[in-house]
């Protein structure tokens, strides 16, 4: 587990569980799709704008439980904001991915079972 911080708020992530992973890819995917999907010729701008923040917002309850968003964003619901705040987690998820490819990388290295191979680069 690791300790993030998004927009001063810190939190903990761990996509090595399994269940964590699932439902913070699951989660982030479904925030790109409102960010992307706001139209800034509409007449209605600022419900494209609630919609898109609300779906950042349920994105960061869904990961880190209830009341997750009052605590990152307060009662504001600006769109910059929000967009920051998912990047920022994007970020931290592609930190520990990286984290994880690594120590993959490393252990099939030290623990490869071509065992001759091995030995003779010692030699």
């Amino acid at each position: 587990m690791s300790k993030i911080t998004i927009k001063d708020t810190e939190l903990d992530l761990d996509i090595y569980d399994a269940d964590e992973n699932e439902r913070v890819l699951s989660a982030i995917q479904k925030a790109q799709k409102a960010l992307t999907a706001i139209d800034g010729g509409n007449d209605d701008t600022s419900g494209g704008i609630r919609d898109a923040c609300h779906a950042v917002f349920e994105c960061f309850n869904t990961i880190f439980g209830d009341g997750t968003d009052r605590k990152i964003f307060g009662n504001k619901c600006n769109l910059r904001d929000a967009m920051r705040a998912i990047f920022q987690l994007c970020d931290a998820v592609k930190v520990q991915r990286d984290e994880f490819e690594a120590e993959t990388q490393q252990f099939t290295a030290k623990y490869s079972p071509n065992r001759a191979a091995r030995r003779a680069k010692k030699k």
